[in-house]
């Protein structure tokens, strides 16, 4: 698909500009929700107990277990990290 004002552009001077960028250094990434993981460690041991039932282990914290339903974990540790991010809970009404 082209734009109706597209401009032609070379591949010499495609090649020409691309000499002018730098490397940069990669940098490690980081989770982008911060979480406490002790409190991550506490829901892993939750989801063991429960055999990584959700609907028990929902239901033992009185909360909705639709979120972790439709995406559900693959393991504890995945289970405990999520919900301490928030990926299971909602947002309260005001």
């Amino acid at each position: 698909m082209e734009s109706k004002h597209s401009t032609a552009v070379s591949e010499a001077e495609l090649s020409k500009s691309s000499k002018s960028l730098k490397a940069t250094k990669a940098r490690e990434h980081t989770d982008s929700l911060e979480y406490d993981p002790a409190l991550a460690d506490r829901l892993a041991a939750l989801y063991d107990k429960h055999d990584g039932d959700l609907r028990a282990i929902f239901e033992s914290i009185d909360e909705s277990p639709r979120k972790a339903l439709k995406y559900p974990p693959s393991n504890a540790t995945e289970f405990g990290k999520k919900y301490a991010q928030g990926f299971y809970t909602y947002a309260e009404e005001k």
